[in-house]
Parts: structure tokens; C-alpha cells; sequence
């Protein structure tokens, strides 16, 4: 019987419980003895462990079948188990198939993806297996990690100086507040002490100009007094008149020389 591509399907594809229509085989690899479609064939070169299998096409219906070809695998008959995963330090699965490791890079997304991701959407990207990537831009990681460090070493001195400097600037701003609080208090004692001072001053004054007017005034009621009883002298006869002629000349000469009146007239 002859086998070609015409009725041959993918052996990975009808493995696979996720592929709701398997596709059409174009190679077959004489390692797994399977069928492989495009897709599948891209990912057995970029996987490690089967870049190196010996894959042969298989002719269509009109070419004549190489006898590579004729020892293809029946569909029905296979039951090998699919490729085994990539060994690496620390597994990681795929957000979107969660029993499927990320093993296959794709160079066009720069982007790492598992089997199954890079058969349905990047079959016809370059893809490479990810141990080999790795060791590829492990030399630009490590460019970029150590330029990091140094970058991190910066900010680490800066961060310590800002911290010295904000401590400085935090005691300089006490300082600078209890030097304030000080000058003010010594101003305020200051004030307090002049204010005493002219405070005392205005009472000194104050009382002596009140006991200065209290002695006016008891001096004024003094000659009020006289006054009135010299008012009251009786004239009946000519010894009375001379002798209260003296007492009247006597009154008003010593109240000439007092100065309740010239003191009334300014105040007029």
C-alpha cells in the first residue's frame, strides 16, 4: 500500500486531547517513528532532545514515495508517548496550559511559550529550545545584572547620604527652633523687666501728684475754714473793726502767698 500525505494525519496531533482537528503530516521522523505536520516539525528542530532526529518528507500522491515513506506508521497503530520534556533547575508551566512546560523560545515575540502554545500560534515564528537561548543571552544578562548592581550600589550610597542629610538637616532645624524659643524668652524677660520699670515709674509719679493734690486740697479746706470764721467777726464797735481790719490783712496776704489760687487760675 502506498503511503503519502493524503491520508496521513500528524501522530502528535491526534496525542494531543486539545487539538480538535488534527493536521495533515508533511515529514516523518525516523526516531520516534512518527508522522509530524508542519508545526510539530518546527517544534521537534527547536527542541533539544529532537533537533538532531533524522526527519524525512513524505511525498504527495503524485510523487513517487521514497522507501523512507513506505515504513511511515499507520495512524491507527501508533502508541508512543510524545516528546519528553526539557531538563531544567526550576519548572515552569504555562499560564494557559497547566500541564505543559514552558520549553520552546520564539524569537520574533521574545518570548518563551510551551509546545503547545508555539504549535497553535507560532508555528510559523523561529523558534528555538530555551536551555540553548538561554546560554545565548546569558552573557547579555549578566552585562545587564552587573550594570544593575553598580546601578544598585549607586542608590544604595545615595540613599545613605540622603539619610545623613535629613538627620543633619532635622538637627539644624531644632537648633535653629530652640534658638528662637530662647531669643524670645530673653525678649519677653526684657519687655517684662522695662514694663516693671515704668510701671513702677508711673506709680512713683502718679502717687506724688496725688499727695501733692490731697495736700492742696486739705490746705484749701485750712483756708476755707479761716475764712469762714473770719466772715463771722462782728464790726459793733471801733476796736473790733481795727482789730478785725489786722485779722482780714493777715488772712489775705498769707493767702496771696499760697499757691491755691494761682494754681485755680491756670486750671481756669
Amino acid at each position: 500500500m502506498r503511503v503519502t500525505t493524503d491520508t496521513v494525519l500528524c501522530n502528535l496531533c491526534l496525542e494531543d486531547v486539545d487539538t480538535e482537528e488534527p493536521l495533515q503530516a508533511t515529514h516523518y521522523c525516523n526516531n520516534c517513528n512518527k508522522n509530524l505536520c508542519d508545526g510539530h516539525v518546527q517544534l521537534h528542530k527547536a527542541k533539544k532532545s529532537t533537533k538532531d532526529h533524522n526527519l524525512n518528507p513524505l511525498l504527495t500522491s503524485n510523487q513517487q514515495q521514497s522507501p523512507t515513506a513506505t515504513t511511515a506508521a499507520p495512524t491507527t497503530s501508533v502508541t508512543s508517548t510524545a516528546p519528553s520534556s526539557i531538563v531544567i533547575n526550576q519548572q515552569h508551566y504555562c499560564k494557559h496550559h497547566s500541564d505543559q512546560l514552558l520549553e520552546i523560545y520564539c524569537e520574533e515575540c521574545d518570548d518563551v511559550f510551551c509546545f503547545k502554545c508555539a504549535l497553535f500560534n507560532h508555528k510559523l515564528h523561529k523558534l528555538c529550545d530555551v536551555k540553548e537561548i538561554a546560554k545565548e543571552k546569558l552573557l547579555k544578562v549578566n552585562e545587564l545584572l552587573k550594570d544593575l548592581n553598580s546601578k544598585k550600589e549607586i542608590l544604595l550610597q545615595r540613599n545613605d547620604q540622603l539619610k545623613l542629610t535629613i538627620t543633619k538637616v532635622k538637627e539644624q532645624i531644632d537648633l535653629n527652633k530652640n534658638e528662637i524659643k530662647q531669643h524670645c524668652n530673653d525678649l519677653h524677660k526684657c519687655i517684662d523687666n522695662k514694663m516693671e520699670q515704668l510701671l513702677l515709674e508711673v506709680d512713683k509719679i502718679g502717687n506724688e501728684k496725688l499727695q501733692s493734690l490731697q495736700n492742696e486740697m486739705q490746705l484749701v479746706k485750712d483756708c476755707q475754714n479761716n475764712l469762714n470764721s473770719i466772715c463771722e467777726l462782728k464790726n459793733d464797735n471801733a476796736i473790733d473793726i481795727l482789730q478785725n481790719k489786722l485779722k482780714l490783712e493777715k488772712e489775705v496776704k498769707e493767702l496771696n502767698n499760697l499757691n491755691v489760687l494761682n494754681n485755680l487760675n491756670e486750671m481756669n
